[in-house]
């Protein structure tokens, strides 16, 4: 298989697990907040329900991807933020903590994946040069390989 060919496929695999450690936070802390909406004392269903709808609108509201930048939405963040703030601490339970560490998992892993694909980028560029490839500008400004 030619170089530039397994180096598409790398990039194909970057699509499909990228965060997987993203995700495994992000399952922990969903985990910890539908323990809290359940056990919240003194809340029937439908005082619980407009609580949950929140916290899940703003969860779903976060968009949390290794491949946006930045890679969640910080306004989405900030109001989970209050959020957690205003309803852990009834509890006793305290996912600041996971929260943060999902958004610090998130930064790293979209770097670390930036990282890569620049990484791959470049290869196929060396390698195209390498097979006399040239870059053809078109008017739309993108870049297009032709073989000379």
């Amino acid at each position: 298989m030619p170089v530039t060919q397994s180096l598409d496929k790398d990039l194909e695999l970057i699509e499909l697990w990228g965060g997987a450690a993203k995700d495994a936070c992000l399952a922990e802390f969903i985990t910890g907040v539908a323990s809290i909406l359940w056990s919240l004392k003194g809340t029937c269903g439908p005082e619980r329900d407009p609580k949950r709808m929140r916290i899940w609108s703003l969860i779903q509201q976060l968009q949390c991807s290794v491949f946006k930048d930045p890679p969640y939405d910080q306004k989405v963040a900030n109001q989970i933020r209050i959020w957690l703030n205003d309803h852990l601490n009834v509890e006793g339970i305290d996912l600041t903590l996971d929260f943060e560490r999902l958004l610090f998992t998130t930064k790293k892993e979209a770097e670390a994946i930036k990282q890569h694909v620049a990484r791959i980028k470049e290869a196929q560029e060396e390698q195209r040069k390498r097979e006399g490839w040239v870059v053809i500008e078109r008017e739309d400004a993108v870049e297009e390989w032709d073989l000379v």
